[in-house]
């Protein structure tokens, strides 16, 4: 029989870590997230940086503390080009992703 993480002794044996949609919902309805993604975009272009694909390793670095893949670099150049005002649309999408909210 399989329960939710309990041992046969009663004990938990893993925690599971999950997500309400409410949650989710936050980082895409909320003004204060929204005002701190324009913050944050507002900060990258202050940074003189012209190169879209150094900026979005810049954001991995910061956001992450890690390198942007080369397909992570693609898929936000792609974004990016269907949207001149994207930058913090983009910044939104990586802060609403489980990569920012918890520590592996």
């Amino acid at each position: 029989m399989i329960t939710a993480g309990y041992s046969a002794e009663g004990k938990y044996s893993h925690f599971f870590i999950t997500q309400v949609p409410l949650q989710r919902l936050y980082f895409l309805n909320s003004d204060f997230v929204m005002d701190q993604t324009r913050a944050l975009a507002t900060r990258l272009t202050a940074a003189g940086q012209q190169d879209d694909s150094k900026k979005i390793s810049w954001l991995y670095e910061l956001l992450f503390t890690r390198e942007a893949s080369q397909e992570e670099i693609r898929t936000g150049l792609d974004f990016l080009q269907r949207n001149s005002m994207a930058w913090p649309e983009y910044i939104q999408a990586l802060i609403s992703t489980n990569q920012f909210s918890f520590v592996d």
